[in-house]
């Protein structure tokens, strides 16, 4: 049973609609140091050579447009990273997407005294992403990210469903 993500078009729309640029595969991945930095069942995660973001081999539409409509509580996707197949414009396969480089949390590495503090920040990320209707469908510390602003974010939203949507579908 096919889902209805229309929402998730008007929300690109609203939220970021320069989201959307494209760039081509081939690029991205010169821009890319070789080895991937995290690899994990669902994807392959590539530092870029500056450091300023990152490109998710394999992410998905759908990936994307829960990132978008988590708003806040998720690292935002930047672009839409595309293969070209043959020689027509519309030969185009999505292969991942580019976000903004933060830093993974690592609790073995966590200050002490800073530890409640990211525990409660945690707890408060899981239940405003709930609040949108949104199950992340994944959640452990590797998920998180401590960002530039000292806020905890989520990625990897492989997933992740709508509450409205039937989990075993």
């Amino acid at each position: 049973m096919q889902k209805d993500l229309s929402c998730f078009t008007r929300l690109r729309q609203e939220h970021n609609p320069n989201m959307l640029r494209e760039v081509s595969s081939a690029q991205s991945l010169a821009d890319c140091e070789p080895q991937p930095f995290m690899v994990t069942s669902n994807s392959q995660m590539y530092h870029y050579k500056d450091r300023q973001k990152v490109f998710k081999f394999w992410g998905s539409q759908r990936e994307i447009d829960m990132m978008v409509a988590a708003g806040d509580c998720s690292v935002q996707p930047l672009e839409r990273v595309m293969c070209t197949i043959g020689r027509e414009k519309d030969g185009s396969i999505l292969q991942g997407f580019t976000m903004k480089a933060e830093t993974r949390l690592d609790v073995t590495k966590v200050d002490p005294a800073r530890k409640t503090d990211y525990m409660h920040d945690m707890i408060a990320c899981v239940q405003s992403l709930h609040s949108k209707g949104i199950v992340h469908g994944d959640i452990k510390p590797e998920n998180m990210l401590l960002c530039s602003d000292s806020k905890i974010q989520l990625y990897d939203f492989t997933e992740a469903r709508l509450l409205t949507e039937d989990p075993t579908k």
